[in-house]
């Protein structure tokens, strides 16, 4: 059975696989912009809501997604992971905020796409690692995919996203109120301290691979 999760979570993977907002999504599918916005999953009472059959039914048709890859994206029981296109960005660029939201989730349309597989898992995104600057754990052209969903813990390796734009993907020492603890990947492993007030957000990694 299918869940009012499974359902959103669904439409959510289908619209990132095209590099799309859900917004942009549904304006391709005709429908309005707004339709499978987050505030549109639950009512003000707290009931609720599931997309309707036909904005479903005009989402796979613009998107050429057959139903079967729809209901593999919804992570439910008996589905079936395929593969997916994910966001991806490149070590060493400092992402505007039109990527991200506050909470580290890909956003917008200013991604390329990579693919990879697991669709189970919400909102990942991938990086390219663009040097040998963290040889021997990850090499030039190695990509990393995160989860901004999935709760850290010390010896993670993890993408740190600063205040200032930079993205730094290090092993978590240690976290606290004030400040994260990380050393970094490369041959010197060089431990350093960020304050919290200079941390947007920090993501876990789940999978790297050449």
């Amino acid at each position: 059975m299918l869940s009012h999760e499974g359902v959103w979570a669904a439409i959510d993977s289908v619209a990132r696989s095209n590099g799309l907002s859900t917004s942009a999504l549904a304006k391709m599918a005709g429908l309005d912009a707004t339709t499978f916005n987050s505030s549109k999953r639950v009512t003000a009472d707290g009931k609720r809501r599931w997309p309707s059959t036909e904005s479903i039914s005009k989402v796979l048709a613009v998107t050429g997604t057959n139903l079967t890859e729809f209901i593999s994206y919804t992570g439910e029981p008996g589905s079936t992971p395929g593969q997916c296109r994910l966001p991806i960005i490149r070590s060493g660029q400092i992402p505007g905020d039109e990527f991200f939201d506050g909470d580290g989730n890909p956003t917008g349309q200013q991604w390329d796409a990579a693919i990879v597989l697991d669709v189970s898992r919400k909102n990942l995104f991938a990086l390219e690692v663009g040097d040998q600057s963290m040889m021997p754990v990850f090499r030039r052209g190695s990509i990393v995919v995160a989860s901004p969903s999935e709760s850290v813990k010390r010896g993670d390796r993890v993408i740190v996203r600063t205040t200032a734009g930079k993205m730094l993907v290090r092993e978590l020492i240690r976290q606290s109120a004030k400040k994260i603890e990380v050393r970094e990947l490369g041959h010197q492993q060089t431990e350093s301290e960020i304050p919290m007030d200079q941390v947007s957000w920090i993501t876990r990694i789940m999978w790297a691979g050449q």
